[in-house]
């Protein structure tokens, strides 16, 4: 497959010829050359651009909050962010064993300006957050009660895989 999107000159197959075998799901490998046609080194920057935005917003408010930043993720305890964060129309989502990891996932082909808007407002949540609790919170985490999603990292067996998003349902948030 990947010889012809290299040489499309190599693809011999007519339509309708038997070449299921070979070539694989053709409406797949359609999608997948059409996404390729539109990655271009203008694109690969404007990620490069976003992450480093990402990357020094981070650093920032570790720096202000005495968090803890490993690539682009701040290592925080959100606390109870979510109510703010969707006040300022931002959805967010925590991970880790204990909800200690605020992550940011926005898509890959978003406006700087754009970018740089949530994550102020972001700040803001975080700011706020932290201000009310008097104090940057701790890391040690590791006396505190797992989040009730958490099946001791088992989650893969049970029915269903729950996670917080923003501390709502989704159907509030709609």
């Amino acid at each position: 497959m990947s010889l012809m999107l290299m040489k499309p000159e190599h693809d011999v197959w007519n339509t309708g010829e038997h070449n299921g075998t070979f070539r694989g799901n053709l409406l797949v490998f359609v999608t997948a050359a059409a996404a390729l046609d539109l990655w271009t080194q203008g694109f690969a920057r404007q990620i490069d651009e976003t992450a480093a935005i990402l990357e020094r917003w981070c650093q920032a408010a570790a720096d202000r909050h005495l968090g803890r930043v490993k690539g682009a993720v701040l290592a925080i305890r959100p606390l109870q962010t979510g109510d703010l964060a969707v006040s300022r129309r931002i959805i967010v989502e925590c991970c880790g064993p204990r909800d200690e990891v605020l992550m940011v996932m926005a898509p890959l082909n978003i406006r700087a300006e754009l970018f740089k808007g949530a994550l102020a407002r972001l700040g803001e949540v975080v700011d706020e957050t932290i201000a009310a609790h008097g104090h940057a919170p701790s890391l040690q985490l590791d006396d505190a009660a797992l989040d009730p999603h958490d099946y001791g990292g088992d989650s893969i067996t049970r029915p269903e895989l729950f996670h917080r998003v923003a501390d709502v349902e989704f159907d509030r948030l709609l």
